[in-house]
């Protein structure tokens, strides 16, 4: 009698694609060395991206969907704010680090972004991309890291 093969680690993504297995969490040494090499670049859209990413742990959804008026009032950083999450319709308190404020401090004063704008105007399909090129700048194999390896980031760096 055959045995039969384990399946393998398949869910349904969004759209119905079928994606393969859990993304690996990006290490904090990989995390520095993107970070690096986007201030090298001074791109501070994506210095501000990454930051907020690893420090909130949100899901590209509700990342994407922040407000400056929910992050900061009057040119002031909120200590902490709650965000309602998309999927769960949990909410979570978010804190934002003191790299990660001046990282997203910067980016909206050279963008003018204030009130009610979206911190990133961005999508998913492009904050997916800009992710994978993440992964290829730190010579890592982007087939292996999504948005939600971001979200996994600090959450493994604090278990290590």
């Amino acid at each position: 009698m055959a045995r039969k093969q384990p399946k393998p680690d398949v869910k349904k993504g969004r759209g119905g694609k079928q994606t393969e297995g859990h993304k690996k969490a990006f290490t904090y040494e990989q995390v520095q060395l993107v970070l690096s090499l986007l201030k090298a670049r001074g791109d501070l859209m994506h210095i501000a991206l990454l930051h907020m990413a690893v420090s909130t742990c949100l899901r590209a959804g509700d990342l994407l969907s922040l407000r400056v008026d929910k992050v900061r009032l009057g040119g002031v950083f909120l200590e902490e704010f709650t965000v309602k999450q998309e999927k769960t319709g949990d909410p979570v308190t978010i804190s934002l680090s003191p790299p990660c404020r001046q990282a997203v401090g910067a980016w909206l004063e050279h963008s003018g972004r204030d009130g009610a704008m979206a911190i990133f105007q961005i999508g998913r399909e492009q904050y997916a991309r800009i992710v994978k090129d993440w992964a290829r700048i730190a010579h890592l194999n982007p087939a292996e890291y999504s948005t939600h390896s971001l979200r996994r980031t600090q959450p493994a760096h604090l278990y290590k």
